[in-house]
């Protein structure tokens, strides 16, 4: 399984301003009560761990761990909180969640969006199989690029304006040069997005540790 991220970024805003559009965004839906409505004679959904009987083809050492990885999962699955992490990038602010996938990051940015009237732009990649990048603005995407297998997961291959994104990143005399990166070979996703990330000088190659490791700010809502 390859790597798999995806992340906004929006221009001249403060990391407590963008904090703020945060807050805008729904909270997700309690997935522990779906569950229990969804399959009410699963004891798993509705019955507290430490109170169901282990299973008879499991050692006691496999239920132990069962257990504890249960209850983490079921903490998840009772909060209605995101996490995310909000850090400067350059003359951009840029969110990460890994609740964030590459088919969803252009709906919450779409929304976000129509509610400032500043430039955003997304990333998202999926097992280094799909990569998209789209700038936003006002409710609406403004060119968009997909590559990669596109069509496994529904989607159709778009180079996107070229113009635009080199606009988007005050990179205008360099717009050949981020053209011919994103005509990069489709099996080489990672030399695309490493190609543009030293173009416009702005981290996009974002994993689950990165933004720790970059110290950004973490925000839970």
């Amino acid at each position: 399984m390859g790597t798999k991220f995806a992340h906004f970024s929006i221009s001249d805003s403060s990391i407590d301003q963008t904090i703020g559009l945060l807050n805008l965004i729904p909270k997700r839906p309690n997935i522990m009560e779906i569950m229990k409505r969804v399959a009410p004679d699963n004891e798993l959904f509705n019955k507290p761990i430490e109170q169901l009987k282990k299973p008879e083809n499991q050692s006691d050492e496999q239920w132990q761990k069962f257990q504890k990885d249960w209850s983490k999962a079921t903490k998840y699955m009772n909060s209605q909180k995101r996490t995310y992490y909000v850090g400067q990038n350059l003359n951009w602010t840029t969110v990460f969640s890994e609740e964030f996938g590459f088919e969803s990051i252009d709906v919450y940015t779409l929304s976000l969006s129509k509610n400032t009237d500043k430039l955003f732009f997304t990333i998202g990649l999926f097992d280094e199989d799909v990569f998209t990048f789209s700038v936003i603005k006002e409710g609406k995407i403004v060119t968009h690029h997909v590559s990669g297998a596109a069509e496994t997961y529904g989607m159709k291959q778009s180079l996107g304006d070229s113009a635009i994104f080199a606009e988007t990143f005050n990179i205008a005399p360099q717009k050949e040069r981020l053209e011919q990166i994103l005509k990069t070979n489709d099996k080489h996703l990672d030399k695309k997005i490493t190609g543009l990330e030293n173009l416009v000088s702005v981290k996009l190659w974002l994993n689950r540790s990165a933004p720790r490791e970059l110290r950004w700010k973490k925000v839970i809502l």
